[in-house]
């Protein structure tokens, strides 16, 4: 029999039943997503693949078909599936914390920085407060300085007006007394020049012959009745 002819070729083997079914690599587990690289995959103990023993290499042709290497890499693609949807573990960068000790962890730091975030608005608003009340007084005893600034001018301005009036009403009075000075004067002047008149009437009317002596004679004459 001719060694060429289909019967003289060594029969291919057929799956045994332990072996896995070949199943192409979906894509998804050819090409991870970039956020599925802070994970660690691990296979559970009955899934990983055991080591074929070592006669069984021997016993297989040196020249291995492509249903065997086909099986082989189904092992891999079979356990790949099984590892990525089973088995599944977070790599915590937190040292080695489970995910909702390191959520629980995470949760309390946003806390924590939200209380300091309130404490600080708090205390921004307390400084506020007391540099509002600080420049409210600052402004009263600016207005109290520029109100007290201004009766100071006033009342420096009254006192000069009052001093004004006072040296006026002065040189009035002094004005006024030295009219009145000598308006009297003046009717002191013509009171006793009337009375001499009326004296000299009165001793002419009595005694007629005064008639015939002089004015002089007659002052004379009463000057020297007095002295008697």
């Amino acid at each position: 029999m001719d060694p060429e002819t289909p019967s003289a070729r060594e029969p291919a083997e057929t799956p045994s039943a332990t072996e896995p079914v070949v199943r192409p690599r979906p894509p998804r587990e050819r090409h991870l997503p970039a956020h599925l690289t802070d994970y660690e995959v691990q296979l559970p103990p009955n899934l990983r693949p055991e080591a074929p023993p070592a006669d069984s290499a021997s016993q297989r042709p040196s020249r291995p078909s492509r249903h065997v290497s086909r099986s082989t890499s189904s092992g891999t693609v079979s356990s790949t599936s099984s590892r990525s949807h089973r088995s599944v573990q977070r790599k915590s960068p937190r040292h080695g914390l489970s995910d909702l000790q390191a959520a629980m962890l995470e949760e309390r730091v946003k806390i924590l920085d939200l209380e300091e975030l309130q404490q600080q608005i708090e205390e921004d608003a307390i400084v506020d407060k007391e540099c509002e009340r600080l420049d409210a007084q600052a402004r009263e005893a600016q207005y109290r300085q520029e109100q007290a600034t201004k009766a100071r001018e006033l009342l420096a301005k009254q006192s000069s007006l009052a001093v004004d009036a006072l040296s006026e009403m002065k040189s009035q009075a002094k004005c006024i007394s030295t009219k009145a000075a000598t308006m009297y004067q003046t009717d002191m002047a013509r009171s006793t020049k009337k009375d001499q008149q009326s004296t000299k009437d009165h001793f002419l009317n009595a005694c007629p012959k005064f008639k015939i002596l002089t004015t002089e004679q007659i002052v004379q004459w009463i000057s020297n009745e007095k002295r008697c």
